[in-house]
């Protein structure tokens, strides 16, 4: 934090998050407030980083959206379809 306040930056604390596991014992008070996440809800950008509920979650979210889509296809006629490529 003082390494980028040297340079004009800031941490912005209610942004931070600190993946750990539920054992992991926190000292430091600036960690200590940061959001604590569980290594197995830990995701990045939306995907996830390790197995665990969140990843079962996700995995069954991509698999509504491909039956959505499988559904979806199967209304558009191969002609139109093709036409959409070109």
């Amino acid at each position: 934090m003082k390494a980028g306040a040297d340079i004009g930056l800031k941490l912005n604390i209610s942004n931070c998050e600190f993946i750990s596991h539920p054992d992991c014992i926190i000292s430091d008070p600036t960690l200590l407030s940061f959001l604590q996440i569980p290594v197995t809800d830990a995701q990045l950008l939306g995907a996830p980083l390790f197995a665990g509920s969140v990843l079962d979650v996700v995995w069954s979210q991509r698999c509504d959206d491909i039956a959505r889509a499988t559904k979806r296809l199967m209304s558009i006629s191969a002609q139109d379809a093709l036409e959409g490529l070109i």
